[in-house]
């Protein structure tokens, strides 16, 4: 029974994702020419849209009649609070000029929708409050802009998905971008690209295609990047992936859910390990790949089968081989956590997610020095 339990369990995670890409198959968008500037556009509607509990919500177009954004008054009394709540879904970056670790929303443990703010120093957790803020929202992406000293949230929603693009930057408050051509793809993954000095946006159309842009300068732009799959999985092959920028060989790597390793190569996306390959490849990822830039590699982890008894793994990518990392001490057994890297520490961080054995969502820091897990 106990086995049958974690099989539906695991079961269960993927569908909770598959579901979503299949469903925005349904409709197909337009995209209007390849690059456009966006402006700062801040709504002054402050109306939340309403949060319910549904795990499997389908994403739909953003109507007009939504807020484009919120003021972050947090009911909880969060100011006072040492720790974030416990949450899944939720985004992370890492701001190296302040070096802190920078949280957004998520889902809490009643399904509800977060748009709260949080900053880790390495030792406390802050809750930081904006006049205004990105509406409720799981599953967005978000990064450092180091050159802009900036920080770029794209995506995610509730109920129905979204497609806006925002800036937290020097002034310490969110702004809305808004511009016709924008990317309108769901579960996205985003990457700051140190070579080119721009962020790279990967996610899926409603029409099942992968998409990869950049953002340079207030200009959001479709890459004409080709991405090798199979057509039989069509709009099924990455239940989960990550994108990570590899500073030590300057390539730009997409790690997904289905035993696939692909790097940016001469403008194009190739396939550079799978199942085929033999050894050096990464089974069944579910969870997120950061990099580690003290150690000069990617390291991965989370969940890659659902075989008795589901446990953690980590794995580390260098040059070109995957490499799977044998431990003794791993935070519980989760998935839908995010993880960061810490520059200036030199330590991955991670926060939250979904504790499947115990059916509970969590709000622990665990940090990784390259050699062992350490519980904040």
């Amino acid at each position: 029974m106990r086995l049958e339990k974690k099989k539906l369990l695991f079961t269960a995670m993927l569908l909770s994702f598959v579901v979503k890409l299949m469903a925005c198959q349904a409709s197909e968008i337009v995209f209007s020419s390849p690059q456009t500037e966006v402006t700062a556009d801040i709504s002054t509607d402050t109306n939340s849209p309403d949060v319910q509990s549904n795990a499997t919500a389908l994403p739909e177009e953003i109507s007009e009649q939504q807020p484009l954004a919120t003021s972050n008054a947090f009911s909880s009394g969060s100011e006072e609070r040492s720790i974030p709540s416990p949450r899944q879904f939720h985004a992370m970056a890492y701001d190296s000029n302040r070096k802190v670790v920078v949280m957004f929303g998520g889902r809490d443990k009643h399904n509800s929708y977060l748009n709260d703010m949080w900053e880790f120093d390495g030792q406390n957790w802050h809750y930081i409050a904006t006049a205004l803020s990105p509406t409720p929202r799981s599953n967005s992406a978000m990064v450092y802009d180091p050159n802009n000293d900036l920080i770029l949230l794209y995506g995610g929603g509730d109920e129905n998905w979204t497609y806006d693009t925002w800036i937290y930057d020097a002034t310490r408050n969110w702004r809305i971008l808004s511009g016709i051509g924008a990317p309108h793809v769901f579960n996205p993954s985003l990457i700051y690209d140190l070579e080119q000095k721009r962020i790279l946006l990967f996610g899926q159309a409603r029409t099942g295609d992968y998409e990869t842009w950049q953002f340079t300068e207030g200009f959001w732009q479709q890459l004409d990047v080709q991405l090798p799959f199979p057509q039989d999985i069509r709009g099924m092959l990455f239940a989960d992936y990550s994108m990570i920028y590899d500073a030590e060989r300057q390539r730009i790597i997409l790690q997904t859910a289905l035993d696939r390793t692909y790097e940016l190569i001469n403008g194009n996306w190739q396939l550079v390990l799978s199942k085929d390959s033999g050894d050096g490849y990464l089974p069944g990822a579910f969870g997120p790949t950061v990099y580690d830039f003290r150690q000069g590699l990617s390291v991965f982890f989370g969940i890659t089968s659902p075989n008795e008894p589901l446990e953690m793994e980590m794995w580390n990518y260098s040059n070109g081989i995957w490499g799977e990392v044998n431990l003794t001490n791993y935070p519980p057994v989760r998935t839908n956590h995010a993880m960061v890297y810490d520059e200036s520490r030199g330590v991955v961080v991670l926060f939250g997610g979904y504790e499947m054995d115990k059916n509970l969502v969590l709000n622990d820091t665990w940090e990784y020095d390259g050699a062992t897990w350490l519980q904040r």
